[in-house]
């Protein structure tokens, strides 16, 4: 956000959806050093935390940009989430994240703690909408040949039988 800032980026606000469920001092911590960064100059009145919604879809829709900034990612639901919304998406590569997209063919993605290069990519997806499209619309396909309930299934069972012999 700072970086999207510096850059000339006033318009942007960010959306933090969900809540922390971790009680660990390090994710504390990350939440009082996440609003201390939104008090700088440039920065105020820019973070929106809306806690735990059921209206994911309605805000997907009125979102530009899905910015999934994980260090960890086993399964990566948001991703597919904002994937049936239509909306493109700038996340990093960690863990499941590329199973579900392909960086420069379905989303842009940058190594996990490259602000920088987050930042770039964002401002890159804001400033080309149809870069943003064109991606949003990969991911979408992908999604519809790579993620069906069938699909799912048929990998399930493959490793459960895996597990059993």
């Amino acid at each position: 956000a700072r970086l999207l800032a510096e850059q000339g980026n006033q318009r942007t606000h960010f959306l933090l959806v969900g809540e922390r469920h971790s009680q660990k001092q390090e994710s504390i911590d990350f939440d009082q050093a996440l609003d201390a960064a939104f008090e700088q100059p440039g920065l105020q009145g820019r973070l929106h935390r809306l806690g735990y919604r059921e209206d994911i879809q309605f805000l997907m829709n009125e979102a530009d940009l899905l910015v999934h900034p994980a260090n960890q990612e086993p399964l990566g639901r948001v991703l597919l989430e904002a994937i049936a919304s239509g909306l493109p998406i700038v996340a990093t590569n960690a863990g499941g994240t590329e199973e579900i997209v392909r960086h420069k063919e379905s989303a842009l993605l940058v190594p996990p703690g490259n602000a920088g290069l987050l930042a770039e990519e964002m401002q890159r997806m804001l400033n080309d909408s149809g870069l943003s499209q064109t991606l949003a619309q990969a991911a979408l396909q992908r999604s519809a040949e790579q993620f069906t309930s069938e699909q799912a299934a048929e990998r399930l069972t493959a490793f459960w039988q895996s597990l059993t012999g």
